[in-house]
This record gives C-alpha cells, sequence and structure tokens, in this order.
C-alpha cells in the first residue's frame, strides 16, 4: 500500500506528534534500564548464591562382580547406569570401578568401568629353555621371537626377555627372549718366542727365519747387495708373542762405498775406482809424500756414494820439479760446485755443505775471497748450500690475500692475526721472524692484519644535524642521517643506531633520525555551509593567522572545530542516532495503523520524510538535498519492524 501525499489535518497532526514523542520517550528509558542491567559489576554477578546439589544416596560395593550383577543390584527407580569398557587382564564384563554423580533430571548417574578381557600378563621364562619358554607363552596367548647371544647364563637358557614378566599386554604380543650361546673356549695363553737375528740375511731367507711374527719392510739406499737385511727392530736378543711385529730394513743397492787411494799410483787408483763402479778426478800437487802417489781423495775412504759417482785424487810432484810462484784465486761464490772445483783445480779444495736458502750445490763463500793470491799447494776453503731454507719475504703494507700468495710461493705457513692499530685497514703491519730471515721450509710465520681501534660513540639525541656531524666526525665516524614525523622539536636528532656509549670501530656509520614537523590534519567542510563559501564568517582570508603545524579551526556560528566533533563522535552520535531511529519507526507504526496520510512539511522545512510500506516491513529514509557533513547510516529492528535511517549532521532539526 502507497500512502498519497495529501496532507494530515492539523488535530491528526497534533496526535501524532505526541504519540512519537511518547515513544521516542519510553524507548530511551528502557535502553538506559538495559544498560544498568548490563553494567552490574562482576562482584554483584558472583554473589548470587547457587543452591547445593543434593548427594546421591549410598552406593552397593559393585567391584569384582559381574556387570549383569551389578546392575540388578541397583533401584533403577533412583539411579541411571553408564557402562564404559578399558583394556584389563580381568575376565569380560567385571566391574573395575565405580563413580556416581548427580544428573540434570535429579537421577543418580551411576558409572561401571567394566573390563573388556583383552589383556593378559606376561609370564617368567628366566632360566627356561627355549621348548618351555613357548609352551608357556602359547598357554598366555602370546607370541615368541628368539634371538641367541652370548651370554655367562647356561646355554640354551633364557637370559633376557621384553616385555618383562608382570606386566600387561593384549593377547597376541609378540614377546622377545634372548637365549645364551654356548661360550667359545679360552684362547691359550700367549707364548713369547726367540726373536733370531737376520741382519746380513736375504730377504726371503729372513721372512722364514720371523715365520711366527709379522714382518713389515722397508726399503733404504745402501750399499749391501740389493735385498740383503741391514737392519731390525727389535734386535736379537729379544722375545716377542706370536704375531707380534718384527721390523727389518733391506738394501736396494743403489751405493757403493769408496775404497781407499792412499799411497796408490795413478794406475792403480783409477782401476781400483773402475772395480767399484766409480770414476776418477785426477790432480798433481806438489807434496812431501812420494812422487807419483795419491795423498789425498775426495769423497774419503769408506762414504757411501751413488754408483758412478766421480772421486778426486791429488798426486804428488816433487818439490823440486814445481815452480816456486802464488796464482790468483778465483771468485767462484755463486757458482754450482762442480763448476766451482774446476775453477779451483790448481789449489786444494776444502769443501763444507751448510744449510742456506741458496738453491742446492751453490758456492756461497770461499776462504780467501777474491783477489787473493795463494801458491799451488795452499788449499781454498769453499762452502755451498743444502737448498734445506728459504727466505722470508717482506709483507709490511701488502693485503692479506698479497700475504698469504708470498708464503705459499716461499714454502711457508702462516697464521694471520687481526689486531687494532693506527696503520690502513686490511694490510699487514708486523711479521714474525721478520722479512729477510732464513728459516726453514714448512716454518710458520704469524702475520698481524692492522683493524682500525675502537671508539664511542657520541649522544647525539636532541643535536641538530650539523652538531651530531660535527660529534662523529671527532669521534672518526660516518654520519647517516634520515627524516621522520615525530613528537619532539623539529631539526632534532631523537634516535640513533647505534646508541650511545657502544664501542665499534672507527669508520662505522651512525644512523640517525631527524624529527620533521607533524603533518596537519586538513580541514574538511563544516555542517552549516556549503561549499559555494569562499570566505568563513569573520573576513579572514584563508591562511591568514595559522599556526604552523596545525589546522586552522573553521569559523561561523554554526561551525564546530573538526577535531572537536570528531572526539565527540563515538560517546554522543550513536545515541543521537538511536533516539531518531527510534523517532522514526514510531511516527512509520502510527501512520500505518491509523491508516493516515503521509505528513507533507512547509516548504521552509530542510527535509521531507517519504514512507513506503512494503508486506511486513517499514522503509524510512531521510531524503532531501546532498548532506554537507559526515553520514551515519543505522539499523534498528522493532519486533516485526526493521527500520533503516540515514542521516546527515545538520539534516534534522
Amino acid at each position: 500500500m502507497t500512502i498519497g501525499p495529501r496532507a494530515i489535518p492539523h488535530a491528526s497532526l497534533a496526535r501524532v506528534v505526541a504519540i512519537g514523542l511518547w515513544c521516542g520517550l519510553a524507548g530511551i528509558a528502557s535502553a538506559q534500564i538495559a544498560i544498568e542491567k548490563v553494567g552490574k559489576t562482576a562482584a554483584e554477578r558472583a554473589a548470587v548464591v547457587v543452591p547445593p546439589a543434593v548427594n546421591c544416596p549410598q552406593l552397593p560395593g559393585l567391584t569384582s562382580l559381574p556387570y549383569a550383577e551389578a546392575v540388578k543390584r541397583l533401584t533403577t527407580r533412583l539411579f541411571r547406569v553408564r557402562r564404559v569398557e578399558e583394556p584389563s587382564i580381568l575376565p569380560r564384563d567385571t566391574v573395575l570401578r565405580q563413580s556416581a554423580e548427580r544428573s540434570k533430571d535429579n537421577f543418580c548417574l551411576v558409572t561401571l568401568v567394566v573390563s573388556d578381557g583383552s589383556l593378559v600378563r606376561v609370564p617368567s621364562l628366566a632360566g627356561a629353555t627355549r621348548e618351555e619358554a613357548t609352551g608357556k607363552l602359547r598357554a598366555a596367548q602370546l607370541g615368541i621371537s628368539v634371538v641367541e647371544r652370548p651370554s655367562e647364563t647356561a646355554a640354551g637358557r633364557v637370559f633376557a626377555q621384553n616385555p618383562p614378566p608382570g606386566k600387561e599386554v593384549h593377547r597376541d604380543t609378540t614377546v622377545q627372549v634372548a637365549v645364551a650361546l654356548a661360550r667359545p673356549a679360552p684362547p691359550p695363553p700367549a707364548e713369547n718366542l726367540a726373536v733370531p737375528n737376520v741382519i746380513g740375511m736375504p730377504y726371503g731367507d729372513a721372512r722364514v727365519a720371523l715365520g711366527s711374527f709379522t714382518v713389515r719392510a722397508t726399503q733404504t739406499a745402501s750399499s749391501r747387495p740389493r735385498g740383503e737385511v741391514t737392519d731390525q727392530d727389535p734386535r736379537s736378543p729379544a722375545s716377542l708373542r706370536r704375531k707380534d711385529p718384527v721390523g727389518v730394513v733391506i738394501s736396494d743397492g743403489s751405493l757403493v762405498r769408496v775404497p781407499a787411494l792412499s799411497g796408490a799410483t795413478r794406475e792403480e787408483a783409477e782401476k781400483t775406482l773402475q772395480g767399484s763402479q766409480l770414476a776418477i778426478s785426477v790432480v798433481e800437487r806438489v807434496s812431501k809424500n812420494a812422487d807419483g802417489r795419491v795423498f789425498a781423495q775426495d769423497p774419503p775412504p769408506g762414504k757411501e756414494v751413488q754408483r758412478d759417482s766421480t772421486v778426486r785424487v791429488a798426486v804428488a810432484l816433487p818439490p823440486q820439479s814445481a815452480p816456486v810462484k802464488s796464482l790468483a784465486v778465483p771468485n767462484v761464490i755463486g757458482m754450482p760446485y762442480d763448476a766451482a772445483l774446476v775453477a779451483l783445480r790448481p789449489f786444494p779444495v776444502n769443501s763444507t755443505e751448510v744449510a742456506s736458502s741458496r738453491p742446492k750445490g751453490e758456492v756461497i763463500d770461499q776462504d780467501p775471497r777474491a783477489p787473493a793470491n795463494r801458491q799451488i799447494q795452499d788449499p781454498v776453503a769453499v762452502r755451498f748450500s743444502d737448498g734445506t731454507l728459504v727466505r722470508v719475504p717482506a709483507l709490511a703494507g701488502v693485503t692479506k690475500e698479497e700475504a698469504a700468495k708470498k708464503l705459499k710461493e716461499s714454502q711457508l705457513r702462516f697464521a694471520f692475526v687481526e689486531a687494532p692499530s693506527e696503520k690502513s685497514a686490511g694490510r699487514v703491519f708486523e711479521q714474525d721472524p721478520r722479512s729477510d730471515i732464513e728459516v726453514a721450509r714448512g716454518s710458520a710465520v704469524r702475520v698481524k692484519i692492522a683493524q682500525p681501534p675502537l671508539v664511542r660513540v657520541p649522544d647525539l639525541i636532541g643535536a641538530t644535524r650539523d652538531e651530531a656531524a660535527q660529534r662523529l666526525e671527532a669521534a672518526r665516524l660516518v654520519i647517516a642521517a634520515d627524516e621522520a614525523p615525530s613528537g619532539e622539536p623539529a631539526g632534532q636528532v631523537f634516535l640513533q643506531v647505534p646508541e650511545r656509549d657502544r664501542e665499534v670501530r672507527q669508520g662505522s656509520t651512525v644512523k640517525v633520525t631527524i624529527a620533521t614537523a607533524a603533518t596537519a590534519l586538513p580541514a574538511g567542510p563544516v555542517a552549516g555551509t556549503t561549499s559555494g563559501d569562499a570566505k568563513p564568517a569573520g573576513g579572514t582570508p584563508p591562511g591568514e593567522g595559522d599556526t604552523p603545524g596545525r589546522a586552522r579551526p573553521a569559523e561561523g556560528p554554526n561551525a564546530k572545530d573538526a577535531s572537536t566533533f570528531f572526539g565527540e563522535m563515538p560517546r554522543d552520535l550513536p545515541w543521537y542516532a538511536a533516539a531518531a531511529a527510534i523517532f522514526l519507526a514510531a511516527q512509520v507504526l502510527v501512520l500505518r495503523f491509523m491508516r493516515a496520510k503521509p505528513l507533507r512539511l512547509a516548504p521552509a522545512a530542510p527535509v521531507r520524510v517519504v514512507a513506503r510500506l512494503e508486506s511486513s516491513f517499514a522503509d524510512t529514509r531521510v531524503d532531501g538535498a546532498k548532506p554537507a557533513g559526515p553520514t551515519v547510516r543505522v539499523a534498528v529492528r522493532l519486533d516485526a519492524v526493521e527500520t533503516d535511517v540515514k542521516i546527515a549532521e545538520g539534516a534534522l532539526p
């Protein structure tokens, strides 16, 4: 049904207004009473006394009885029985426990926990044979799993089981049993055997002689025949247990022993060295020894050298045949040893091998040093390098990677240590041993890498950007500034990372956040004004007299500060909306039941109300000009009537 647009008589209008006001006041009073009821404190609610529950009558003892007999003993008029089953070794339906409680329908609810008869008790099997254990477990309706293990228990007897005896398990559970194995016979007592002497034997014969022991052979360069045992460990006499190790050293036959040549003629010396697979180098020198006889040799007699090595021999010349004059001693420092011997052929040479970082065999010193003159019978001493040492390189000022590369090329080990220093960060500032020192190959060099020293972070809170930068520069730190809104004074630091007094490396970055002015809340249109108002009442142009960082309040008799409006809205506006909704709903109900015509207000009214009734609903909307301020939409349900109201601020009188 649609209500026409004709006006209501004045008497009917007065009745409508009166009834509507009465309904609105009644609704507000009902809401206040409801709020007071809901607002009761927890202490008031806790003070409500709950009447005590009535205890159940005393139950008869039902434990261990069959379930059927226990139920018969309970008077069904007073009790209700609840059956609960649980695993047990007792016969099925045997009562295990009982409990009672008062139910909601004033009956005594009795809970009987009865056995389902699914469990059995594991028997003890210790000391039983395998057959006896199998019989016991089958009688108990259990399975068996047998493992055999060594034990001190008699062989064939059970000495362990899992689950243990007495444990309640489900039927058909497998029980693991361990049966003892027969103990092995004890080993015979150890017998010490005498170690035979095998030095000088061929390796094959030595293995046969040492057949009761474990032979461990190593090969070495020797002048003994190839395959001959030159040493053993332990040496005889000694005794060891059977299969104990015995070490033997076997000759590879690569060396020969230098024969003694003193007093032999030149021809005899050549023949002797040829038979020993050695070469000869003859030097004739003036000597008081017999003419034409060998009076010196190098290497000395008895020394083991490689085959085809050269032996230098000095053959004596008679004194009267030698010219009496001196010769210039050549400079052989830096020459290979063999080349130095050729250069010093007119003189006897006393050579000494010393540890050095120079290449192996290079002459590193001589006595006398050139320029010098010596008679041909005067000796010249030379010292040549064995090449076992290396020179420590200079590492000062290089990076860690460059230092590691140099030390690896010098065949040296190294250990890096980082330490504070004023030197360039990441560079070597100290090393041990120092540079140019000769050390053995594989020696360790300790290298210190410079790190910036630690400094304390100054306090920057409250400082300006320039002040913070100056403080950090004095501490040799770097600033990284950022800006963010804050309640602190604008332009001052209100946050720093790391915090003050924290120790950091020189050159580290300190992040600071500088406060900026808070963003002003924009002033929107205010109720009572229109979008066409170019200038608010009072005549002050926009922007004049504004305080920086704050929104200028609206002016005029009906204007409200935006912050005041939004601050009061959560507390007051819902009550106003609820009252208006109840008032409009009451008007709709009155119009519907009185079959009255719709109300037409005077043209000067700011709004007009149009009501449309559809089935059991009343849908009322406030229509009119587009609202100038924020709107609130409230939905209220009163019994069978649902009202949907849309209110614009300033639209209602």
